[in-house]
């Protein structure tokens, strides 16, 4: 059988983003975070790290109503430590899009050295764009870390002034994030709607992981996946990485299933390293 483009080879992904296809549930989410941005609202999009967020972002991007009408950008600041880098990253991922053909990304800025002229030059060049720009900024509670003060007051303004972009704010440590956005003392109070995540409905990612792994003839029991499910307190990635194990392996699902318990123990210990 011939391999699609888009099809991957393990339809279980642990990185990345494909289609909707290999995607797990999350209707009503996408839905509302679809219908926040064609709204003309700005997102804070809260949930702990491997939950999903990124995957329900591309997810929203990908559907015809923003992907056809829209520039759609996602930008990670996760490993950024102060203002330059950030705006580095956040330049980086603009014009990356929104770069004239033919021309690196950074011949269409300024000098770097000062970060304050770059951003005004970055959200001129977003305001100038010829169709509406939708920004996500991943671990974007990061920028309250800086050693720069004024980096929460300084993108809020500029935000603000912008009329061609809307943005998701997306965080893994939710009490930051609620600060940020609930707190009348930070810039950013009120200036977004609010949304959770939650994990995946264990019926539905059941019934997803099924129908992918009947494409090679396997099946897991319900008895099997809620151990796997309740063994990552339902967490995507962690399920993913066994599933993506089962679907690649000659094993038995018993004898992976035992394996995935050693699992769960091991990588919940790295997580709290």
């Amino acid at each position: 059988m011939t391999q699609k483009k888009d099809q991957p080879t393990n339809p279980f992904l642990i990185e990345g983003y494909v289609s909707p296809e290999y995607f797990c549930d999350r209707e009503q989410e996408t839905a509302l975070l679809t219908r926040h941005l064609t709204n003309g609202c700005n997102v804070a999009l809260m949930a702990p790290r491997r939950i999903g967020k990124s995957g329900l972002v591309f997810n929203c991007f990908n559907q015809p109503l923003l992907r056809d009408a829209f520039h759609c950008i996602y930008i990670d600041i996760y490993e950024t430590k102060n203002l330059d880098e950030f705006v580095y990253e956040f330049g980086k991922g603009i014009l990356a899009e929104l770069r004239p053909k033919g021309r690196k990304v950074w011949e269409c800025l300024g000098d770097i050295t000062r970060p304050d002229v770059t951003l005004d030059e970055i959200f001129a060049y977003l305001s100038q764009a010829e169709k509406p720009c939708l920004v996500a900024i991943d671990e974007f509670q990061t920028i309250a870390n800086y050693p720069e003060k004024t980096v929460e007051a300084a993108l809020r303004k500029r935000i603000q002034q912008c009329h061609n972009a809307h943005f998701v704010f997306s965080g893994s440590k939710r009490h930051m994030v609620a600060q940020m956005f609930t707190s009348p003392s930070r810039p950013f109070y009120n200036s977004s709607a609010i949304m959770g995540l939650e994990p995946i409905d264990r019926q539905a990612y059941l019934e997803f992981a099924n129908r992918h792994l009947s494409r090679i003839g396997k099946e897991i029991s319900p008895e099997a996946f809620c151990f796997l499910y309740e063994a990552y307190d339902g967490v995507t990635w962690y399920i993913q990485y066994v599933l993506n194990m089962l679907y690649s392996s000659h094993l038995a699902i018993s004898t992976m299933m035992l394996y995935a318990s050693r699992l769960a123990i091991f990588l919940f210990s790295l997580s709290f390293q």
